[in-house]
Formats: C-alpha cells, structure tokens, sequence
C-alpha cells in the first residue's frame, strides 16, 4: 500500500504497524538480544474495538481537532477510566506522526491529537490510607517498592530503573541521581543525567527502610548499614539476573501493586507530584524542591499547586 493523504486512519494503522514490525525484526543489539514486539497485538485490539468505530474511516486529509473530540466523546460515552482513554489518545497520536514524517498531515494535525483537562488530571491528593496501603502492599510484589520510592524521593521512572547500589551512600544516608533509562532507537540503554537531573537526594527513615528490605531480599540475612561496599548492579532488575534492568515489567507490577492495595490511582508521575507538593508546602522553599526535583524552572512545580489544597501534610514523608 502506497501511503498518501487520501488513505483512512484504519489504512495508516495498518501500514503503521507492518512498518513497526519490520524495522523492529531487522534491530539487534548483542547486549540486548532481539527485541521482542510485546504490545503490537494489544494495540492493534484495542484500536479495532474502541477507535476505528469512530474516526477509522475518516481519511488523514480532513483530520482536525474535531476529529479530536470526535474520539473523545466517543471514549467517554462507552465509560472507559480517564487513564485508559488517555493511552488511547496518545497511541492515535503515535500512529499519526508517522503521517506527519511521511508528509501526509502537518504538524498541527498531530498537535490537536490531545487529551483535555478532565482526562489528564495533574494532581491526585492521596489520603494517608491510600499511601500507607501503597508502601504495604509493595512489600508483598518483586520489585514494587520502586513506586513509594518514587512517592518519597520525587524520582521519575527512568531514574529508579536505572538506580544501582553503589549509587547509594550508606553514611549519609542518601542517592545519587546520576543516569537514566532512554531510549534509543527502537531499545533502551542507561544514559548519563545531565544539569539539573543530576542531584544528590538524602532519604528519610521510610525511604531508607524500604530499600533496606529490597537489599534484604536480594541478599538474604544482610542489612545495608552492614555492607562495607555495595555491588555495581541494579536495584531493580530482571529476577535472577543482577546486570539487567527493567523495561517492560513495571506494567505488571503496576496492575499487582494496584490490585493489592486497592488504590487505582497509583502511577510514577502521580506519586512524584504529591512528594513534589508535600515537601513544597512543608518548606515553602520552590527554589529547592525544583533542584531536588531536577527541574530547570519553578513552572513544574506551581503549575500543581492549585490543586493541592486538601493535601496532608507530608505525614507520610
């Protein structure tokens, strides 16, 4: 099939995701191995049951914002969660900036593909219930303390996953931030932190507490403020194999950690906001949370502060 601007959605996906496949098939990397195409068939379902009913037959030439809020109410009219409509969002917008590197829609074609407001809530005040359930139930799952770490360290994703022991200093009691899971190309790889991303986060008792049972687990009988020096290898990693970091699996530990605890709201970017927000309103100090933060302005940090007016006030940090 020929792409050109008369083509469908439907049409664009199709092509979309043979192209995918194809590119994906012919990149290796030896300390890698084959990557695997995990998440093609889930899309390809999930794009067959709830986008391709609403602006599938639309041809990309008269894509617009309506055809934004086309989708949209359609989503909402079928009851799907704000989380899930805005994942559906963002592959439809993935799919389209193939169009746009192909020169079938411009750039503002693409742009207008976003979720509104209501479907991308910034901020979640969690209660102190939900939080302690959180660091709990994470106690239960593999690796699962790597999102109350990020609740109370304010560490993105990518960091935690690229966090190694040695990286942790046992007298101070404190991490260093200093690299970060990218992507490049079609894989990951570690990557150095740069400015702002690289920072020194000193850690209190919970913090401390739970990375000393991750330790415990990975080295049984033993405590961190036992170890003379700590091991070059990944915090968070592929069971049974210290020298790999995780990719893919915080997906699953995602849905067990949200399961057990019975928050539905837990995700990285969530729980980094309310530590964002709680160290905020504890210090009155926006100048240092964005440094413990590694952000390069104050934007990040006063753009959730509106919503934070019931929030608790840091008991759990």
């Amino acid at each position: 099939m020929n792409p050109s601007k008369y083509m469908t959605f439907k049409e664009l996906a199709d092509y979309y995701f043979t192209a995918l496949e194809e590119r994906r098939s012919k990149y290796n990397r030896n300390n890698w191995g084959p990557l695997k195409v995990i998440d093609v068939p889930y899309k390809k379902g999930v794009l067959a049951k709830h986008v391709f009913p609403a602006i599938g037959d639309i041809e990309l030439k008269d894509f617009d914002v309506f055809t934004n809020r086309i989708l949209i109410s359609s989503l909402k009219r079928k009851g799907l969660s704000q989380s899930f409509i805005y994942l559906i969002i963002m592959n439809t917008k993935q799919i389209l900036r193939e169009a746009f590197n192909l020169g079938l829609v411009n750039k503002n074609t693409v742009d207008s593909f976003h979720a509104t407001n209501d479907i991308t809530p910034k901020f979640y005040n969690y209660s102190n219930k939900e939080l302690n359930a959180i660091c709990n139930a994470s106690l239960l799952i593999y690796n699962a303390i790597m999102f109350p770490l990020a609740l109370l360290t304010g560490m993105e994703k990518k960091e935690i996953l690229a966090l190694r022991w040695n990286d942790i200093d046992i007298k101070n009691k404190s991490l260093s931030v200093n690299r970060y899971i990218g992507k490049e190309n079609l894989g990951f790889s570690p990557m150095s932190a740069t400015g702002n991303k690289h920072r020194t986060i000193y850690l209190g008792d919970k913090a401390w507490k739970l990375l000393d049972y991750q330790y415990f687990i990975e080295n049984p009988g033993k405590k961190l403020n036992d170890a003379n020096v700590l091991p070059d290898t990944y915090v968070f990693h592929k069971k049974g194999d210290t020298g790999k970091y995780l990719t893919h699996e915080p997906k699953e530990i995602l849905k067990k950690l949200r399961k057990e605890s019975g928050v539905q709201t837990i995700g990285f970017n969530y729980l980094r906001r309310y530590y964002s927000a709680a160290v905020t309103i504890a210090t009155n100090d926006v100048v240092s949370v964005n440094r413990l933060m590694g952000y390069k302005d104050s934007n990040s940090t006063l753009s959730i502060m509106p919503y934070t007016n019931n929030i608790i006030r840091g008991e759990i940090l």
